[in-house]
């Protein structure tokens, strides 16, 4: 069904008389642009709605994230699940007015009208979600000033090179216990014609948390007189410090929360297998959060299903290689344009046919499956132009 189809059986509900839900014999009305396939469906959707007050049929962009609820027939009301992070009326209020305007054929990730244009999804119920690496430096089209904020979370691993050229532009840097040992060590290799305190104090970080038994006590007392938030939460064993770190961004920056900001995550690719494992579950964890694994050779993401993925493909860093991985749960039905090897309502899983060492060959990528896949794509000769970068006589510290 359309979304002029679904607007129209929208405004059909609006109109309901005032009734117990339980003993009103609804009829959807006849409209001469629903066919008599659609006006049978939306009579039955009708009657759930009514019956369960809950339903979202009329608004299924909002998938998992949003219902409508109709507690009296003739106004239908707005009401956030428990878990979702819009509780804005204004939020309510761009969708509605996006629904009378009839041009809500695009929406972005997060259900509202999107004023860029993401492709056409009036065949499908599935919003559109964008994908572009634009924190990258050196992307191309990326217009000096239009950067989009993002928060930089530092594991206890190796740091890439990548982390001096992310670090300015972050509006939170936030390091998971260990992970300010490796911003103390690592950051002042990288400048040995510098002091080493001065390198430090130049890259101190806002936020240190977790349960605090990796970080160094020489660390900890040096980035607590710089001013740095150090915040112990030692209670919860079930959590990891990178589980422990996310939970606290998104309590205190609402923008990664609901999907306007990235998360960027470094360290979260190489060393221990576990540990690994341990980070791509987070990004499961964590579905509504726009987080990035990072490397200075990769980089990872989930597609949470529900949604057409447009993934966009900067050729001169991102490739030559990418996969799609369902790690999560097998998926029965994955469809993709723009690689060499595409899958057409293809199967995938464990122990039979997974998507690697694919390459794009479009500048977009588009991505649907029934199932939560994971996005790896390799970063070609980022570090080796990074390094370059540095050792130019007019690169300067951040």
């Amino acid at each position: 069904m359309s979304w002029r189809q679904l607007q129209i059986c929208r405004r059909a509900v609006h109109s309901l008389p005032k009734s117990s839900p339980s003993s009103f014999p609804f009829e959807m009305p006849s409209f001469s642009s629903l066919s008599a396939q659609h006006m049978e469906y939306s009579r039955g959707v009708g009657r759930k709605l009514l019956d369960t007050r809950t339903e979202t049929f009329l608004y299924p962009h909002r998938h998992r994230m949003w219902c409508a609820i109709s507690s009296r027939p003739s106004h239908l009301l707005f009401e956030t699940l428990q878990d979702t992070p819009f509780l804005s009326k204004r939020n309510c209020k761009t969708f509605c007015d996006g629904m009378e305007r009839g041009n809500c054929n695009v929406v972005n990730h997060n259900g509202l009208p999107s004023s860029i244009p993401a492709g056409d999804i009036g065949n499908t119920s599935n919003p559109t979600m964008l994908h572009c690496a634009s924190f990258l430096p050196m992307f191309q089209g990326q217009k000096a000033g239009q950067e989009r904020p993002y928060v930089l979370l530092i594991l206890n691993h190796d740091l890439p090179v990548l982390t001096l050229f992310l670090w300015n532009k972050a509006s939170l840097r936030i390091c998971a216990d260990g992970g300010a040992n490796q911003i103390y060590d690592s950051l002042p290799n990288l400048f040995p014609n510098e002091n080493p305190a001065t390198v430090r104090e130049r890259y101190k970080p806002d936020i240190i948390k977790g349960d605090l038994d990796s970080i160094r006590p020489e660390v900890k007392e040096f980035y607590s007189a710089l001013g740095t938030e150090i915040l112990c939460d030692a209670d919860d064993q079930d959590s990891t410090d990178f589980q422990k770190c996310v939970k606290h961004v998104m309590g205190n920056i609402h923008e990664v929360g609901n999907g306007h900001m990235k998360l960027l995550v470094l360290g979260g690719l190489s060393g221990r297998l576990d540990h690994v494992f341990a980070n791509v579950n987070t990004l499961y964890l964590f579905p509504k959060v726009q987080m990035v694994l990072l490397n200075d050779e990769n980089m990872a993401f989930l597609l949470p299903r529900g949604y057409k993925h447009e993934i966009r493909i900067d050729s001169s860093l991102e490739g030559p290689h990418c996969g799609l991985i369902p790690l999560g749960e097998p998926s029965s039905c994955t469809t993709t344009t723009g690689l060499k090897w595409n899958l057409t309502n293809s199967s995938m899983k464990f122990g039979g046919l997974i998507s690697t060492s694919n390459r794009p060959v479009a500048d977009h990528i588009t991505v649907q499956s029934d199932t939560d896949l994971i996005w790896t794509v390799t970063l070609h000769s980022l570090q080796s132009r990074l390094k370059e970068q540095m050792s130019s006589a007019d690169w300067t510290p951040i």
